[in-house]
């Protein structure tokens, strides 16, 4: 099982930030943040703001999330579980993306994919 501090959480907050931001939003709604009741993790390109941005620190904290609302499907929990399951399926069957990514030189493509993997557990769009 692959496990989100094998890339560290500010590397996966970057993937998430690439998704909603360039490579998922044809596809995905943000419907609903969820706080954690701690923040253990706030992601480096908002980590001077003063409240915590919820697509980006929220599933990467214990109980934590985002509900994220895919064309044509029922909406799916963004969390340590699902990202952790997304990024297995990535490596198993999209190794290239998953190198890639452990390398940090993905585009907003290769982002899309790990969000559908871990929101669908199957590539649908794009």
């Amino acid at each position: 099982m692959i496990r989100i501090n094998q890339l560290g959480k500010n590397a996966v907050s970057d993937l998430i930030s690439t998704a909603f931001e360039g490579g998922s939003n044809y596809w995905a709604s943000v419907v609903f943040a969820m706080a954690p009741t701690k923040y253990t993790f706030r992601c480096e390109l908002f980590a001077s703001d003063e409240k915590p941005h919820p697509f980006y620190d929220n599933p990467l904290n214990e109980g934590g999330y985002v509900m994220i609302k895919p064309d044509g499907h029922k909406a799916a929990k963004l969390n340590l579980e699902s990202i952790e399951k997304g990024l297995e399926l990535l490596a198993e069957k999209f190794p290239n993306r998953f190198v890639a990514i452990c390398d940090e030189d993905y585009d907003a493509e290769d982002a899309d994919v790990f969000l559908q993997l871990a929101i669908l557990n199957e590539v649908v769009f794009g």
